[in-house]
């Protein structure tokens, strides 16, 4: 799906593998619009109503409503992989790149003797993270040491 400037952003009906449907929210309008869920919105938290200290199933099924706050079905067993960085919050994902996810009950970081997610969410922690906004206490998601209310998180396929 891509945005033409006259479909709304909200809650539309995508195909990522060409077959199987989901429902995703869509953002039409941020940086000239086209950013899809799935693919595109991975996460997304604005009221702060859902919890995210979760297990590995729930991340791998998804949860959550794609009107409000919610995580989209199997990012969780993606590595991250970051490639070009544009926009003015630092890129403070690097740190993460190449990481696998983590969540209390699948320890993939890179701290031993330490499950970071268990202390601060589940993220693809490296030695814990300089950025995570699946906080565990649903109170704070940090991006470089900044707390932030919402967050959502979204990718999309350069064209």
């Amino acid at each position: 799906m891509r945005g033409t400037g006259t479909t709304p952003s909200g809650v539309h009906i995508i195909y990522p593998d060409g077959i199987n449907w989901t429902k995703a929210y869509c953002d039409m309008s941020t940086d000239r619009g086209g950013w899809t869920v799935r693919i595109i919105v991975l996460q997304r938290r604005t009221d702060r109503t859902t919890s995210f200290d979760r297990d590995w199933i729930d991340y791998k099924e998804g949860f959550g409503d794609p009107q409000k706050e919610y995580w989209l079905d199997e990012n969780s067993k993606y590595k991250l992989t970051i490639g070009d960085y544009s926009g003015t919050a630092g890129n403070w994902m690097v740190h993460n790149n190449g990481r696998a996810f983590s969540t209390k009950d699948k320890d993939n970081d890179d701290y031993h003797s330490n499950n970071c997610a268990v202390t601060r969410g589940a993220w693809w922690h490296g030695t814990c993270s300089n950025s995570y906004l699946n906080g565990k206490d649903n109170i704070n998601y940090f991006w470089a040491g900044y707390k932030y209310n919402t967050t959502k998180m979204m990718i999309r396929k350069i064209l």
